[in-house]
């Protein structure tokens, strides 16, 4: 009962997989995921609910049958995921699943944390520090330009010094005294 109790009413999303099927959910995963009845979101399958590609690139269906494989095989498994929303919109969470043997049958539970707000910060900070790292290559480039010029400038008037005293010199030299 205190288990039950537990599942539904945290405010992460929790719901539990037989078989790559949603079997059970609590209403945090209902909000998270912008769904209404609980109807909605049993038996699809985690790809159901996932966009066709991860960030990374691989393919969601893939991904997931191999994260549920590799909890089964070690108990657990943490990582990061993006679903799609009811709405269509992508939701980044943080999920930890756990394998559970209800009435002799392996069960999936996973937990999710909607972590959108920080992967965006993350974003806006790795392009900040992209910004940045391309500002200072630029900094970089014309300061040499600068030392550069400087140099030219310094040879410039030792050149024009010589020129004063050449001259200096050889109007002394023509002047009779």
């Amino acid at each position: 009962k205190n288990s039950e109790l537990l599942f539904n009413e945290t405010s992460d999303g929790q719901v539990l997989v037989q078989n790559q099927k949603i079997i059970a959910c609590n209403e945090a995963s209902l909000f998270l995921l912008k769904y209404t009845k609980k109807e909605d979101l049993i038996n699809k399958s985690i790809e159901d609910i996932s966009p066709a590609l991860q960030p990374d690139g691989q393919n969601s269906k893939k991904k997931a049958k191999s994260l549920i494989n590799e909890c089964i095989q070690k108990n657990s498994s943490k990582f990061d995921w993006v679903h799609l929303k009811s709405t269509g919109e992508h939701s980044w969470v943080a999920v930890v699943l756990t394998k559970i043997i209800m009435k002799q049958e392996i069960i999936v539970h996973c937990a999710w944390r909607d972590i959108t707000d920080k992967k965006i910060l993350e974003a806006n900070i790795k392009r900040r520090s992209d910004e940045l790292e391309e500002k200072n290559k630029q900094l970089h480039t014309t300061n040499e330009h600068i030392k550069e010029m400087q140099l030219q400038l310094i040879n410039a008037e030792k050149m024009a010094s010589l020129g004063s005293l050449v001259a200096g010199v050889s109007h002394e030299i023509n002047t009779p005294i």
